[in-house]
């Protein structure tokens, strides 16, 4: 054709994705905290971390490492 047309059709690169964080001890399991936004740092320390360590008992806060 001759013209040029006026109609942009956008269709996104990638589906849509969903994040999953748990934590799994020996004994049990904290979480999952599910999440549908870009991690970064902030969130990262904010929403996992943050959940992660109100649900420790007072023993295992005490004596578990976390990497």
């Amino acid at each position: 054709s001759a013209e040029k047309p006026d109609i942009v059709h956008e269709v996104p690169l990638y589906g849509d994705k969903i994040g999953v964080w748990c934590t799994m001890r020996g004994k049990r399991i904290i979480g999952p905290i599910f999440f549908q936004n870009t991690v970064d740092s902030l969130t990262y320390v904010n929403t996992d971390l943050t959940s992660f360590f109100r649900e420790l008992t007072g023993r295992e806060h005490d004596f578990s490492f976390f990497q």
